[in-house]
């Protein structure tokens, strides 16, 4: 990681530019998302309790380790939310 701040100011040094300070790294968060939804291919005849297939991928920088717990959930039209959580079965 690099950080590179140039200075600079008029001929007369009256312009003053810029103070940075406070500068903080933190940690890459997490972040799985969905990749595709496998199941139900279009909303023609959907059953209501029917279950939805998606394939996630992890766009974060930190491999998910077989055994972690995530939550996942949906939301369609004007049916209440589902969320559910479910548990790793290889790195992702």
């Amino acid at each position: 990681m690099k950080f590179r701040f140039h200075f600079a100011s008029d001929a007369s040094g009256r312009t003053e530019g810029i103070g940075i300070d406070d500068i903080r790294i933190y940690e890459a968060p997490r972040d799985v998302g969905v990749m595709s939804i496998d199941y139900p291919i279009n909303g023609c005849a959907q059953e209501i309790g029917d279950h939805v297939v998606v394939t996630i991928m992890n766009y974060g920088l930190d491999t998910l380790m077989a055994g972690e717990t995530l939550i996942a959930g949906y939301n369609y039209e004007s049916e209440p939310s589902v969320i559910d959580t479910f548990i790793l079965a290889s790195n992702v």
